[in-house]
């Protein structure tokens, strides 16, 4: 018996026959929008499909977020050209009153979406995500950049098992922050993990949370070299697993765009945004 067709995400796909025809997916610009997957200090992240049907990711961007530091960043970030960060347009979309920002890459998983279960949760996946996010930290650093927001839901799992960092220039007007800012950071994402992903391995844990140590007394690059080795060993195809099957985890595409927050980050009001 012939396998019905199957409807992939946002729909692309031919759906089986005597199915309703789907409603096209929202679109920002060119791009096919999917359902919200986290909010962030940037905005709100959204999955997407460019239009030659390769995964990508927007940005519904923050009105905290100062775009004048935000851009010049973004364009900076784009001359490095550094292996771990997630690419990301330096253009602003301008659409409905809202702001957002292309990027030309999935931006799912976030290594807060991969904190329970999984056969990448041991101390060396764990090692070299750190490894992988202090050494675009440091290399960001030499070239005068800092983050400013380091931490799990600003760590996106890529497709090869490298670690990607985004959410970059985010900082709320007048905001600043310090390369001893992002190696704080660094230091929490390392007990985070330490705690969430080395359940049953007391000595991994150690390592993490000495480094996290480490890297607070004695400088990122410090903390980054302790884990060098461990991370080194790391099984990269199963980080890229657990990458591959969030990737291809379907999302509706019809839920409509929420009100981007009328309130900067800090202050009363909503922060995040909402949708039916």
């Amino acid at each position: 018996m012939a396998t019905p067709a199957r409807t992939r995400i946002f729909g692309s796909a031919m759906t089986p026959p005597g199915t309703p025809p789907a409603r096209e997916a929202p679109r920002v610009g060119e791009h096919r929008r999917g359902s919200r997957v986290r909010t962030t200090e940037a905005g709100t992240w959204f999955p997407a499909v460019a239009p030659d049907e390769a995964p990508a990711g927007l940005l519904l961007v923050h009105p905290g977020v100062d775009l004048r530091v935000l851009l010049p960043v973004l364009r900076t970030l784009a001359e490095l050209a550094l292996p771990g960060v997630l690419p990301t347009r330096a253009v602003l979309v301008e659409q409905a009153g809202r702001t957002w920002l292309v990027a030309d890459a999935p931006i799912v998983p976030a290594v807060s979406d991969a904190l329970v279960d999984g056969p990448h949760r041991d101390a060396g996946c764990a090692a070299a995500v750190l490894t992988d996010v202090g050494d675009t930290l440091l290399a960001a650093h030499r070239a005068g950049l800092v983050h400013g927001g380091v931490g799990a839901q600003a760590v996106v799992l890529g497709p090869a098992g490298a670690a990607l960092l985004t959410d970059w220039g985010t900082l709320g007007h007048g905001a600043q922050a310090s390369p001893a800012d992002d190696a704080a950071g660094w230091a929490d994402l390392a007990g985070l993990l330490a705690e969430r992903w080395c359940p049953g391995s007391p000595d991994g844990a150690a390592e993490l949370t000495a480094a996290g140590r480490a890297a607070r007394a004695e400088g990122l690059d410090s903390g980054v070299d302790r884990l060098r080795a461990t991370g080194a060993g790391a099984p990269r195809a199963t980080l890229a697993a657990v990458a591959a099957a969030r990737i291809a985890d379907p999302r509706s595409p019809l839920a409509a765009v929420p009100p981007a927050p009328a309130t900067p980050i800090g202050t009363s009001g909503p922060d995040t945004p909402s949708e039916p």
